[in-house]
């Protein structure tokens, strides 16, 4: 079957790939696919292609099969974090089930992988995440590859009784203040008061470059994230887009988080060689998201406060401008939320002594 060498590789040496024109529910189309770094790799995703077309006959549809071909789609779609998180499940899969035939799969195929999953110290949700995970392979398989099984929807998800659904925290203004009035290293005083003045994500903070930041207009633009759990292929922290398109914005700058940022960009223009380019907070790279954790717990200890989670300082935002009158499109779209409907879903709480307030106004107009 015929496959082709690219005239460039990609950074990791890929450059193999195939073409080939197929036609899938009665449409033809030209076909290209990634690169891969052998042509016999190149050559064993067409394979799995044309299985999937339904060109070439399959007597045998494995989970191991129908996976490599989910996840062959999935890499060019998937964010690379997301990605790996789905690898990681579909590994625990194909551990126990990776030669079992779908449309032949028993119920005992599906206690062995349950009796796999109860053998390690997994949480109740990242179990259940790995059973939906095993649906997906099991409609992808039937919708690819024409085979079926309805094992995995016969079973419940795992259930956690002793589990208390963790409380949403958040400081005060009050408190905040007494917070950071302990923080006395510059950079992670500037990074808190960012998250709780504008309600960045962690990460989004921890993204930004000097070029975000617009002193003039008073903005900073918010257009990625990073993870220092994952490196790209040179080794430094992966940098992608933010988690939802709303995430992508740019918000203005109280005088707070404004005049902290400038004081910050006045310590490192001191340093050689520093460029716009710089990390806000870390400088030639990002900060590690341990080293921010140790610091929040630090100056906890310090302060005297309750001990909040860093994301809590996004809540904290949320709850700072609902109190002082802000509607839900505009908190919304401060906070980046892809809709409406998720910051009502995360913050109706929030809006109850708002409620509270509009129904003692209505009866401060009198009886009819």
């Amino acid at each position: 079957m015929p496959t082709y060498k690219s005239k460039t590789k990609t950074k990791d040496g890929r450059q193999w790939y195939y073409s080939k024109q197929i036609t899938v529910n009665g449409r033809t189309r030209r076909y290209r696919s990634r690169l891969f770094a052998t042509k016999r790799e190149a050559e064993k995703a067409e394979s799995l292609l044309l299985l999937s077309a339904d060109e070439t006959a399959a007597e045998k549809v494995t989970f191991g099969i129908v996976a490599e071909t989910l996840l062959n789609q999935k890499e060019s779609v998937l964010k690379p974090t997301g990605y790996k998180k789905l690898q990681q499940q579909v590994d625990h899969i194909l551990s126990v089930l990776e030669d079992v035939e779908i449309d032949r799969m028993t119920v005992q195929d599906y206690q062995r992988l349950r009796k796999y999953l109860d053998g390690r110290d997994f949480s109740v949700s990242y179990k259940n995440n790995i059973l939906v995970t095993l649906k997906s392979l099991c409609k992808f398989a039937d919708l690819y590859f024409n085979v079926k099984t309805n094992i995995p929807d016969r079973f419940e998800r795992y259930a956690d009784k002793s589990a208390v659904r963790q409380e949403m925290n958040f400081y005060t203004f009050e408190e905040f203040t007494q917070f950071i009035s302990a923080v006395d290293d510059l950079r992670f005083r500037t990074f808190f008061i960012l998250l709780f003045y504008n309600g960045l994500r962690s990460g989004e903070a921890n993204a930004l470059l000097w070029s975000d930041i617009d002193f003039k207009a008073k903005e900073v633009r918010i257009n990625k994230t990073v993870t220092t759990k994952m490196r790209d292929g040179q080794g430094n922290y992966l940098v992608t887009t933010p988690k939802t398109k709303g995430s992508v914005r740019t918000l203005p700058l109280a005088n707070v988080p404004l005049n902290a940022l400038k004081t910050l960009k006045e310590y490192y223009s001191t340093y050689d060689g520093f460029s716009d380019n710089w990390y806000v907070f870390g400088g030639l790279r990002a900060m590690p998201e341990s080293n921010i954790q140790k610091a929040k717990n630090k100056y906890v200890r310090l302060s005297g406060v309750k001990n909040i989670r860093i994301h809590d300082l996004r809540h904290s935002c949320a709850s700072l401008l609902i109190n002082h009158g802000a509607n839900i499109t505009l908190v919304s779209k401060y906070l980046g939320h892809s809709t409406i409907s998720m910051t009502l879903d995360i913050y109706s709480h929030f809006y109850k002594s708002k409620m509270d307030e509009l129904i003692d106004s209505l009866d401060g107009l009198g009886t009819l």
